[in-house]
């Protein structure tokens, strides 16, 4: 048995996930588009930043959960909404993507993505307008936002969401998934 829970007090977690992520090893969450596509993930790390599978992770009734997305999702924009779930960052975000970004995080509400889509529009409408005023936005470095996505799994834990083992070593109860 292995307890994820233990790997939360650094940012190796997030480096190990991802290389799960892309191997899709012990995932736990189908997301299927529907065209078919299907994508693998971990509910927990998506949950993080995702108030639809936090909202299913909290009702989860089987062990493994699929996904089927509406239309209006396309594989570039679940695909973002997934590596900035696992990574913090959002590199795909352009003029091009950016509606179908904006998609995948209103449907599966991802409130830190949409924020990232607002703030590419309002840089380049200031950029369209010919702005001058160069406003220094205060953007929020990948590092920040995996902390904040930290901050959030450590919150599920301690709630017991997502979690279907308890160890208590020294009056202490840690809260873990059995993979």
């Amino acid at each position: 048995m292995v307890l994820q829970g233990f790997f939360l007090q650094n940012h190796k977690f997030y480096i190990d996930n991802a290389r799960l992520e892309q191997w899709s090893v012990l995932t736990d969450l189908t997301l299927v588009l529907e065209k078919g596509l299907s994508f693998q993930s971990h509910s927990l790390v998506l949950a993080a930043v995702s108030t639809v599978i936090q909202k299913m992770l909290q009702e989860r009734t089987e062990e493994k959960m699929c996904l089927r997305l509406g239309p209006e999702v396309s594989g570039l924009g679940l695909s973002a909404v997934l590596e900035f779930a696992y990574t913090g960052n959002l590199t795909g975000l352009d003029r091009e993507s950016l509606a179908q970004i904006q998609k995948a995080a209103l449907y599966l509400g991802v409130p830190r993505v949409l924020e990232l889509c607002k703030e590419e529009e309002d840089r380049k409408k200031r950029e369209s307008d010919g702005s001058k005023k160069v406003e220094e936005m205060k953007k929020i470095s990948a590092e920040e936002q995996m902390e904040a996505s930290l901050r959030s799994i450590r919150q599920l834990w301690a709630e017991g969401v997502g979690c279907d083992v308890e160890l208590e070593a020294e009056g202490i109860v840690y809260h873990g998934k059995e993979i």
